[in-house]
C-alpha cells in the first residue's frame, strides 16, 4: 500500500464540509462522524468535541469528552474555561475531570468558579453537572486552597433544599455521596431530608449508616421493610440491609431479626439472614436450613454465599451442608447483646 499526500486544499475542504454536516443520530455520530473528524486536531474539531459533550445522549457526550485528551492540553483548557462559563458543567465533563484530572489540574480554580453559579440552575442537567463537578474537584489531587474547598463544601450543603425542591435525583445522588464521605456537621439531617423527599434513597440510606449512629436504625428498618411495586423482591433495599450488619455490628441484631421476620421482600430477607449468620444468630441459621430444605428459587445463590463464607463446606452435598448448618445452629446465640 502506497500512501500519498492529498492535493493542496482537499483535506481542508473535507474538514469544512464534515463540520457543516454533523449527523444527528447517535449511531452515525459514534460510528462515523466523530471518529473521522478526530483525524484532525484543529480548533474547529476541538470546539465541536467540547460542544458535543453536552449532547443529550450520554454515550455520545462521553465519547466527545474523552476525546479531549487527544488535543493539545493548553488549547483544551482554554476551550473548557470559556465553555463552562457559557454553558455550565455537564455529566460527561465531570466524568472526564474525575478520570483524567491531569488535563484540568492547572485550571481547577477556574472550573470551580465557573461551576458554582449553576448550583441554582433551573435546568436539572446543569444543576446535576455542577454538583458532580464540584464534588469531584474537592479531591486533594486538584490542589485547591483550603478556602476554596470550604467554599465548595458550604455551597453543596446549602444546595440540598434546592435539589429537593427541583426533585433532582442525579444531583441528590452526588450530594448524598459528598455528605457521607465528608460528614460535615448536620450531614445526617441533610441525608434524612433527601430520604424523606424520596431522592437518591438507597445512596442516602447507605451514607447514613456510615455515621454508625444507632438512633438511625429504627427508621432504616421501617424503610427497608416497605414493599415497592417497582422492586417487589427488594433488590435495592438489600444493599442497605447488608450495611446494617457491617456498619453497626451486633447493635443491629434485633433490627435484622425484625426484618427477617416481617419483610415480604426476598433479597431484603436474605441480606438480613446473612448478617445474622455472621453474628452467629440462631434466626439466621434457621433461615438457611429452611432454604436448603425447601429449595426456593434463590436456593443456589444462598448456597454459593454459604460456601464462599464457610470454605469447609465448599462443594458439599445437601446432607453435608445441612449437617454443618445444624451444628452451627446448636452453637448459636439468641441474646441480642452477645
Amino acid at each position: 500500500m502506497h500512501l500519498q499526500a492529498a492535493p493542496p486544499g482537499i483535506a481542508e475542504r473535507w474538514l469544512t464540509d464534515a463540520l457543516k454536516a454533523i449527523p444527528k443520530t447517535p449511531g452515525q455520530m459514534l460510528g462515523d462522524a466523530l471518529p473521522s473528524l478526530l483525524a484532525s486536531r484543529g480548533p474547529g474539531v476541538l470546539r465541536l468535541m467540547v460542544n458535543t459533550s453536552y449532547n443529550p445522549n450520554l454515550t455520545v457526550a462521553e465519547y466527545a469528552a474523552n476525546s479531549l485528551e487527544l488535543f493539545a492540553p493548553e488549547e483544551v483548557r482554554t476551550a473548557l474555561v470559556s465553555t463552562l462559563h457559557e454553558k455550565g458543567p455537564n455529566e460527561a465533563l465531570a466524568y472526564l475531570f474525575g478520570s483524567r484530572g491531569n488535563i484540568v489540574l492547572p485550571i481547577a480554580p477556574q472550573i470551580v468558579a465557573a461551576s458554582l453559579p449553576y448550583l441554582r440552575s433551573p435546568v436539572p442537567a446543569e444543576l446535576e453537572g455542577a454538583v458532580r463537578v464540584l464534588s469531584t474537584m474537592r479531591d486533594p489531587y486538584f490542589q485547591l486552597p483550603p478556602h476554596t474547598v470550604a467554599q465548595i463544601s458550604d455551597a453543596l450543603e446549602m444546595d440540598v433544599n434546592f435539589v429537593v425542591s427541583q426533585k433532582n435525583e442525579k444531583a441528590a445522588w452526588w450530594i448524598a455521596q459528598f455528605l457521607g464521605a465528608t460528614r460535615p456537621p448536620g450531614a445526617r439531617a441533610l441525608l434524612w431530608k433527601l430520604i424523606d423527599a424520596n431522592l437518591a434513597t438507597q445512596q442516602s440510606l447507605g451514607c447514613v449508616t456510615w455515621f454508625h449512629d444507632p438512633s438511625d436504625l429504627p427508621r432504616i428498618t421501617e424503610i427497608v421493610k416497605r414493599n415497592s411495586p417497582s422492586d417487589p423482591h427488594g433488590y435495592e433495599h438489600s444493599g442497605v440491609v447488608s450495611q446494617m450488619q457491617t456498619q453497626y455490628g451486633v447493635v443491629a441484631r434485633p433490627y435484622l431479626r425484625n426484618i427477617l421476620a416481617s419483610s415480604q421482600q426476598t433479597w431484603v430477607r436474605t441480606a438480613a439472614a446473612q448478617g445474622l449468620v455472621q453474628m452467629n444468630d440462631r434466626a439466621g441459621w434457621e433461615f438457611f436450613i429452611g432454604v436448603v430444605e425447601q429449595r426456593p428459587f434463590y436456593r443456589d445463590e444462598m448456597v454459593r454465599w454459604l460456601e464462599a463464607t464457610f470454605p469447609p463446606i465448599r462443594d458439599s452435598n445437601d446432607a453435608a451442608t445441612l449437617a454443618f448448618l445444624r451444628s452451627r445452629l446448636a452453637d448459636s446465640t439468641t441474646n441480642e447483646l452477645q
